[in-house]
């Protein structure tokens, strides 16, 4: 590659396909000349069963990137929620540095889900101080196989967001209220956050189908009873990189406000 050009891929692992948009700025005589392309492949079918998920949609990346190597670009690449398990984890002043964090956030992804799962690969958010925070954990050989199939064409990983985390990340600056839900569906999976002062009580996603809008007044109803907080959180900000169409039916006590997805929008790190 030119030491005056550059490609940066923005890669979206989604629960039923894969985005890629490739962005690409290279110096001419008339200045900086850039040019973006999006793709869009399927990594979810009828004869494809949950096992299958991660295989297919490394196939669907790699129908995507082709055959062209491009040395010295690098990738930022968000995963879908149905890859990834998420913990809220109180803060814990006891705790004397990263190592002893590192066991106890094992120790807490053990307790939610199975052995296996405190193995993976878990990070926290750092950026909210003393206050209870949002915890990711995803399967190590799943982020050796994505940066192994992208260091054969020359494309370093700069980085991995899970879904929830990258629209939390997005989106933070507008969460004012002092409680309220935040939510993100995608083809299939609403993974849902509710904050209260400040701080995470929960983060979670789960599977829903076409009527997911129709029964949303319920879902939050159930949530709010099982995550029991001293706040009313009456507002809610949804994020649907779907696509699907569909307004948002009536939902009495609720404030809700629809953010733009990022595909739609054309944000990017």
């Amino acid at each position: 590659m030119s030491p005056l050009s550059f490609v940066e891929w923005d890669i979206r692992i989604g629960h039923a396909a894969v985005m890629v948009r490739r962005r690409r700025a290279r110096l001419g005589l008339r200045g900086w000349q850039r040019s973006d392309s999006v793709g869009l492949a399927p990594c979810e079918g009828p004869d494809r069963g949950a096992g299958a998920a991660w295989p297919a949609a490394l196939d669907g990346l790699l129908q995507q990137l082709g055959q062209a190597r491009a040395p010295g670009a690098r990738a930022r690449v968000v995963l879908s929620d149905s890859m990834v398990r998420y913990a809220v984890v109180p803060w814990n002043p006891a705790l004397a540095g990263v190592e002893e964090e590192a066991v106890f956030l094992r120790h807490r992804f053990g307790q939610l889900y199975d052995a296996g799962t405190a193995e993976w690969d878990i990070r926290v958010d750092r950026q909210h101080g003393e206050r209870a925070r949002i915890a990711s954990a995803v399967d190590p050989a799943q982020l050796a196989a994505l940066g192994e199939l992208l260091r054969a064409r020359g494309i370093r990983l700069r980085s991995v967001v899970p879904a929830l985390a990258d629209t939390v990340g997005r989106h933070l600056s507008r969460l004012k209220e002092p409680a309220g839900w935040l939510l993100y569906h995608d083809a299939g999976l609403l993974s849902m956050a509710r904050w209260e002062d400040g701080a995470w009580m929960c983060a979670r996603s789960f599977r829903v189908d076409h009527r997911w809008r129709a029964v949303l007044p319920a879902l939050l109803a159930r949530e709010e009873c099982l995550h029991d907080g001293q706040r009313e959180a009456a507002a809610v900000y949804i994020e649907d990189a779907s696509g699907a169409a569909g307004g948002m039916p009536e939902m009495q006590g609720w404030r809700v406000q629809e953010l733009r997805a990022a595909e739609r929008a054309g944000e990017g790190a």
